[in-house]
């Protein structure tokens, strides 16, 4: 998979996931026990991951360029 469209699917999958979270805190959804479960235990950890991703990513997949 190139990097280019490796990236693209982590942003798409960090801003579908985040959508998932604004539904969780702006609809009457967040009272389902089983919508709490999943928001917390796994939207908000991959959407943590995909966003260091995102941001630092280019550091794991080549240490040298740390700056």
């Amino acid at each position: 998979m190139k990097k280019s469209a490796q990236r693209n699917l982590i942003r798409w999958l960090h801003i579908i996931i985040g959508s998932i979270l604004a539904t969780y805190v702006y609809s009457p959804w967040n009272q389902i026990a089983v919508f709490q479960l999943i928001v917390k235990g796994i939207a908000i950890p991959v959407i943590i991951l995909s966003g260091l991703w995102l941001w630092k990513g280019h550091l794991l997949r080549n240490p040298a360029r740390k700056k």
